[in-house]
C-alpha cells in the first residue's frame, strides 16, 4: 500500500513539474507577443509621424504599402477584433495619432469596455470614448463602433465624426 502511494506521489509531482514548464511557456509567449505589440505600435507611431511631415500624397507606392502591412499586422494581435474593410483605410488616413485608438481598441479586445448600444439599433454598439485622432480640426471625434460577429468576435468599424448628419448617414451604413 505504501508503495502505491509513494508511487501515486511521484507521479503527482511529475504532473506539476510539467504543468509548471507549460505555464513557464505560455507566460513566455505571452511576453514575447506583448513585446511584438509594442514594438509594432511603436513603428507605426513612427511612420505615421514621418508621414505626417511629408504628407501621404508623397510616399511611394512601396511605402503606403508597408503602412498597410504593418497596420494589418497590428490589428492582427487584436484577437477578440474583427476590423470592417474600410477600418484600415480610416486609420491610416484619418489618425494621425494612433496612442489614443490602440488602448481603445486593446481595452475592447480585452472586454474591458461598457458599450453603448445605437439607438434603433439591438446589435450596433459604440465605445462611449472619444478617441484622440492627433489632427486639431477632429481633435476627439474618433469614434468606434461595433457589432457582435457569428464567431463570438467584434466586428469594429472605425470613424471619425465630421459632424451630426455625417455620424447619422455613416451609422446607417453599418447596420
Amino acid at each position: 500500500m505504501q508503495n502505491l502511494l509513494d508511487l501515486a506521489l511521484v507521479e503527482i509531482e511529475e504532473i506539476n513539474e510539467q504543468n509548471d514548464l507549460r505555464e513557464y511557456k505560455l507566460f513566455n509567449e505571452i511576453t514575447n507577443l506583448k513585446h511584438s505589440r509594442v514594438e509594432l505600435n511603436d513603428r507605426v507611431q513612427e511612420l505615421s509621424r514621418h508621414s505626417v511631415k511629408t504628407g501621404a500624397e508623397g510616399h511611394s507606392k512601396r511605402v503606403k504599402t508597408v503602412f498597410y502591412q504593418m497596420g494589418t499586422a497590428i490589428l492582427e494581435q487584436f484577437e477578440n477584433l474583427v476590423f470592417s474593410n474600410d477600418s484600415l483605410e480610416i486609420i491610416l488616413n484619418e489618425f494621425n495619432s494612433l496612442k489614443s485608438l490602440l488602448k481603445t481598441l486593446e481595452r475592447l479586445n480585452l472586454g474591458e469596455i461598457r458599450a453603448i448600444s445605437i439607438r434603433g439599433s439591438k446589435n450596433l454598439f459604440e465605445v462611449p470614448d472619444h478617441i484622440h485622432t492627433g489632427r486639431p480640426e477632429a481633435a476627439d471625434m474618433g469614434r468606434v463602433y461595433w457589432k457582435k460577429t457569428n464567431e463570438g468576435k467584434k466586428l469594429v468599424f472605425c470613424h471619425v465624426k465630421k459632424d451630426d448628419k455625417e455620424q447619422e448617414i455613416f451609422l446607417r451604413s453599418i447596420q
